[in-house]
């Protein structure tokens, strides 16, 4: 389960935060996803950027879906639409969960550190979590060859990658993304050939899409950039000023 101590913690910290608003800059753009019963709130993720003094693209999440699984797909074809249609058109975006996801920095100071430590090597940067989900195992899950041959091969791979960097988080959480905005065309394009019809949700088709592109996008498991709060508590995470 989530540590919503930890996570008052968190939002504590923000509420506290001293902060210069600003814009983006100009080769950035932050994208999320809001329907259902967020409807008419103002998310975490929309106070956040109030905060900081950035705009956000919100696409809507569609009302008519009630299941959420299948509900989470738009997150894939939404934004894949805003790309190909130049409704995203700067170099870099960071595709962003609404209700549970909130900055400590500045936008502009997170897409500089993605620049830093990964933009050489890698397209796109993804939170991780400690969880490995979906699974074949859960009640929701409808078997698909395609879909269970490549979840397996996706778990297998995250296991043995988390033997090497030796983090636990070790799996990819489709809720926070940084990177080259062309290079997520590419990505989610790969997630809606392959599943838009079948019964799975944005999480496995983002953590397979990662699979197939490897190469080029990365999870954070070192959590350099994100931090997932699923099981994770205050002995186990620091929260620090930049100046401690």
């Amino acid at each position: 389960t989530n540590n919503y101590n930890t996570w008052e913690v968190i939002l504590d910290k923000l509420n506290n935060l001293k902060v210069e608003p600003k814009p983006l800059r100009d080769d950035l753009t932050l994208v999320t996803w809001k329907g259902g019963k967020y409807k008419n709130v103002n998310t975490m993720l929309e106070l956040c950027c109030k905060k900081f003094g950035v705009e956000i693209m919100v696409l809507p999440w569609p009302d008519h879906i009630s299941d959420f699984w299948e509900g989470s797909k738009s997150k894939v074809y939404l934004t894949l639409d805003a790309i190909k249609n130049n409704k995203i058109n700067t170099k870099y975006m960071m595709a962003l969960d609404a209700s549970d996801v909130v900055f400590l920095k500045h936008p502009n100071e997170v897409l500089e550190d993605y620049i830093k430590m990964f933009g050489d090597e890698y397209d796109s940067v993804w939170c991780t979590e400690a969880n490995n989900w979906p699974h074949k195992d859960l009640p929701k899950w409808v078997s698909n060859e395609i879909l269970d041959d490549y979840i397996t091969k996706v778990s297998n791979n995250d296991n043995e990658m988390k033997k090497q960097h030796g983090s636990r988080f070790a799996y990819i959480n489709a809720g926070c993304a940084i990177g080259r905005t062309e290079s997520f065309e590419e990505f989610f394009q790969t997630s809606y050939d392959l599943f838009m019809n079948v019964r799975t949700n944005d999480q496995a088709m983002s953590r397979i899409s990662q699979f197939i592109h490897r190469e080029r996008h990365i999870g954070d498991y070192n959590c350099k950039i994100f931090q997932c709060l699923y099981d994770v508590n205050l002995n186990t995470l620091n929260i620090s000023d930049k100046s401690e």
